[in-house]
């Protein structure tokens, strides 16, 4: 048991010493109310970002190719997806652009310039007619590849 204890407090030693050697940018959502109201609903501080910044150095892109060739893997379970992305676009060319959008959401910056973006990205889905169940499940999916890939990492280093 105390082995557990002191291990514990070794890795949260290790955390503590990552977290302090990041450096963002505050978060900065402008004048957008719903967004702060949704920043402020999720708890969402600069720690959190630094946690973003320091898991793609370390998690996301190290495994960024694995990660979205999964989440395209799991839009190919449903061809009324398949069929909205052959009538807009191709899979690889989405594939490139999700690798942008994941390494951006994992920069470490939450500003003007990375909303407007974001905001881009949902007007598109909107006007192709991407319902948002089908958004939501496929993000889903990516979370919980992500979780699986942090805990793996996590046990591996254990070892």
């Amino acid at each position: 048991m105390f082995g557990i204890e002191r291990g514990a407090r070794k890795t949260e030693s290790v955390i503590s010493k990552k977290l302090a050697e990041v450096n963002v940018l505050p978060i900065d959502v402008g004048d957008h109310s719903d967004l702060k109201k949704q920043i402020l609903m999720n708890n969402i501080e600069d720690q959190d970002i630094k946690i973003l910044k320091i898991l793609k150095d370390e998690l996301i892109s190290p495994n960024i190719e694995f990660l979205v060739s999964t989440f395209y893997d799991n839009i190919a379970h449903s061809p009324i997806l398949l069929e909205i992305i052959n009538d807009h676009s191709s899979i690889e060319r989405l594939k490139k652009t999700l690798i942008i959008h994941l390494v951006e959401m994992f920069n470490g910056v939450i500003d003007e310039t990375f909303i407007a973006k974001r905001f881009t990205v949902a007007h598109t889905q909107v006007r192709i007619g991407l319902e948002q169940k089908w958004y939501m499940c496929a993000y889903q999916g990516l979370q919980l590849e992500i979780f699986k890939w942090f805990i793996i990492t996590i046990n591996m280093r254990k070892m």
